[in-house]
């Protein structure tokens, strides 16, 4: 093959690349989703201090099926509340998020697991909504 054949595919190849187009999300453009709450004891107001909550955000349902997005831990503060922020690059939407949380040792409370909470996907790095959860926890 000569060079000047050469040439003309190499050419050929980078203007067609040029006209290729993605169809989904613009990877530039950040989305974020915020799962806040507080975990109690039983009578719904004394914060459980020290509880460790797991989030696994999934894609809102289609035909079924849901798509894991992203998770994320954190240990609640003395009060039980906690916060867990989702930067992302997911259109904006609806997703859901499952929580599992789990007592520090010692309290004397049973783990529980909540999923299916709405969560809304916002468009840049401070969404404008969040979603709030109470976890009230038994004693054993």
């Amino acid at each position: 093959m000569s060079k000047k054949t050469m040439s003309s595919i190499v050419v050929a190849a980078l203007v067609g690349a040029g006209c290729l187009s993605t169809t989904g999300p613009n990877n530039g453009e950040r989305t974020s989703a915020v799962v806040t709450g507080q975990v109690t004891r039983q009578d719904g107001t004394t914060g459980v201090g020290g509880a460790l909550v797991a989030v696994q955000l999934l894609s809102a349902p289609v035909g079924g099926s849901q798509r894991f997005i992203a998770q994320g831990s954190v240990i609640a503060d003395d009060q039980g509340r906690f916060l867990l922020l989702f930067l992302l690059q997911e259109p904006v939407g609806l997703g859901q998020a499952n929580l599992s949380v789990t007592p520090a040792p010692g309290t004397g409370l049973v783990a529980r697991d909540t999923s299916g909470l709405v969560v809304k996907i916002s468009a840049g790095n401070a969404p404008a909504e969040s979603t709030f959860v109470q976890i009230a926890l038994q004693p054993r």
